[in-house]
């Protein structure tokens, strides 16, 4: 899927979205090469730059967010209170 000159309501990297969402992450540039290939959707450099670029930056934070001090942004938002009782617990299991 390439741009196709128009623009939509998410803008015009839409796109760009789009494809990570069809091929799920692609975090190699051989895999990037595969999936163009095998789907004949062709890229150009930056757009193969910023599926990995995106690709990697969301596995970094994925990676990180098993830590429990750095949730996921994608999970539901606690309250304070929920926050301040796990940091209060963590900083006590620190004191051990």
């Amino acid at each position: 899927m390439s741009y196709s000159g128009e623009v939509s309501e998410a803008g015009p990297l839409e796109y760009i979205w789009n494809n990570i969402s069809e091929a799920g992450l692609l975090t190699s540039w051989t895999e990037i090469k595969a999936w163009s290939e095998l789907t004949g959707n062709y890229l150009e450099t930056w757009e193969a730059a910023l599926i990995w670029k995106i690709s990697n930056a969301y596995l970094n934070q994925f990676q990180k967010s098993a830590d429990m001090l750095c949730p996921c942004p994608i999970e539901k938002a606690q309250d304070k209170k929920d926050i301040s009782e796990g940091l209060k617990k963590t900083m006590l299991g620190l004191n051990k």
